[in-house]
């Protein structure tokens, strides 16, 4: 009598066939398992602009995401499923963004405090009318509420309304932009503030940019396949920044001008703009830089001190305004001079509060407390490329790599001009320098990085769970310390 053995099923392979023996049927509290791991699998599929790529990929195919696929953008059809992994790396960016902005929008008020003393003092001892001793600061300080409560709001916005109203955001912008030509007040040679009050002038460039941001993000998301292999599809995109910058350079604004080519020329390059048409613009650019600052006779000026510095050692005698800011460095060493003890901001560096900031940071804090800015724009840094290489909206990397080129190049091109690396031209360090506009417009883009990340799913449940486990935590271990005592 032959002994029956139990079905089986066979895999062929190259050498033969393997047997494989049926897989058991499920009970009931096994079946209800196995269906939970199978959902647990699928809530963790690769977002549809990740898929096709190995599990561990290289930084280079990441950027290959920016590039159009020739399908609609998850921001237009919605985000339904996203890999742990990139829920995880958008939350660590996240938190980085917030720490390092946090910290930034402390110290800079603390800086714009110490280098407004002097002035403000100056000022409330000269006016005839009662004027607050630290009026200018308290101003700073007032505007960053109002820039942060504003930036909150954006943040709970759905983020595909960014998109859908990029155009009226970009009109609004260009509109309150085109509004300095008739009624422009001059600040240094500068036609880009408008007066509300006789103490209050807003810089709507500053605004202007977030707007060209979203609004370009939001052109080149469209792209098909096709459309950024052709030239008239730039057209448009190209269009609408070099207006932009147009109506911020013609006032008398080459800094910000330069940091609207930045952002533009970033774009297109995440965009997937052919290297040929890349490099015809940007000869062009260049070109149209050196004609705009051969026509004014300060930027000549500044030019031949920058390369005049290079050659010889500061002059103590008639010392410009590079100098005075090694000078600062200088007096403050490696540890600095101490809070609110600079002698630069005492008239000899001008725009110590402003675009020299980062000078008086050096000189009362030292090489260390300079350091520690560049180590936190770094972490800004690093927490927007989280952002911007693990989200699956083509839209929102776009928009967070135009906000990071902004915020961080700009942060960089500043304290590069302040070190004496490059001619002096006047920006701003983002969320330290003093400046309402400035800081709000700073603030209001990262409210709309925030939105951008909580678009993810479980990015913002996940981050409240979090924030509760430690408030949760702080609690117990206060309760504890206290039945202890």
């Amino acid at each position: 009598m032959v002994q029956q053995t139990p079905p089986t099923s066979s895999l062929s392979t190259a050498r033969g066939t393997t047997a494989v023996p049926r897989r058991k049927p499920l009970h009931n509290g096994e079946h209800s398992a196995h269906s939970a791991r199978v959902r647990s699998r699928r809530t963790t599929q690769t977002a549809p602009e990740l898929q096709g790529l190995p599990k561990t990929f290289s930084f280079k195919q990441r950027l290959e995401t920016f590039l159009p696929t020739g399908k609609a953008d998850v921001i237009f059809t919605g985000i339904k499923e996203v890999s742990g992994e990139q829920k995880l790396a958008i939350q660590r960016g996240l938190i980085a963004v917030i720490v390092a902005v946090t910290a930034l929008v402390i110290l800079g008020n603390i800086m714009v405090f110490s280098a407004t003393s002097v002035i403000s003092i100056r000022d409330a001892d000269l006016s005839s009318a009662q004027v607050a001793t630290y009026a200018v600061a308290f101003r700073h300080g007032l505007f960053t509420v109002v820039g942060v409560t504003i930036g909150v709001l954006l943040a709970r916005f759905p983020f595909h309304l960014y998109y859908r109203f990029a155009f009226p955001i970009l009109l609004l912008g260009l509109v309150l932009q085109g509004l300095v030509l008739p009624f422009g007040k001059d600040v240094n040679g500068n036609k880009n503030w408008l007066a509300l009050t006789s103490s209050i002038q807003i810089q709507p460039s500053e605004f202007l940019k977030l707007a060209a941001i979203v609004w370009m993000a939001a052109i080149l998301a469209k792209f098909s396949v096709n459309d950024r292999r052709t030239v008239i599809k730039w057209i448009l995109p190209v269009t609408g920044m070099l207006l932009a910058t147009s109506l911020v350079v013609y006032p008398g604004d080459m800094g910000t001008g330069l940091i609207f080519a930045l952002v533009t020329a970033g774009l297109m390059w995440l965009g997937g703009v052919r290297k040929f048409y890349f490099l015809g613009a940007a000869a062009a650019v260049a070109l149209l830089v050196g004609v705009v600052a051969g026509t004014s006779s300060s930027r000549i000026v500044r030019i031949t001190e920058f390369f005049h510095n290079f050659t010889t050692m500061p002059d103590i005698h008639t010392p410009t305004q590079a100098d005075h800011a090694l000078f600062a460095f200088g007096t403050g060493g490696i540890f600095g001079v101490g809070l609110g003890a600079s002698k630069e901001k005492w008239r000899d560096l001008r725009e110590a509060h402003t675009d020299f900031i980062f000078a008086i940071i050096g000189e009362e804090l030292g090489m260390l407390g300079a350091l520690a800015v560049v180590g936190i724009f770094l972490l800004l840094a690093w927490g927007i490329l989280q952002i911007v290489l693990y989200h699956p909206s083509r839209f929102a990397k776009l928009f967070v790599s135009g906000a990071g080129l902004w915020l961080v190049g700009q942060a960089f091109l500043n304290m590069a001009v302040v070190s004496g690396l490059l001619p002096v031209f006047g920006v701003p360090l983002p969320f330290i320098s003093q400046g309402g506009s400035a800081i709000m417009a700073g603030l209001f883009t990262v409210g709309v990085i925030v939105s951008a990340a909580y678009a993810v799913p479980g990015v913002r449940s996940e981050i409240k769970i979090r924030a509760n486990i430690i408030h949760r935590t702080k609690t117990l271990v206060r309760r504890k310390g206290n039945d202890a005592s």
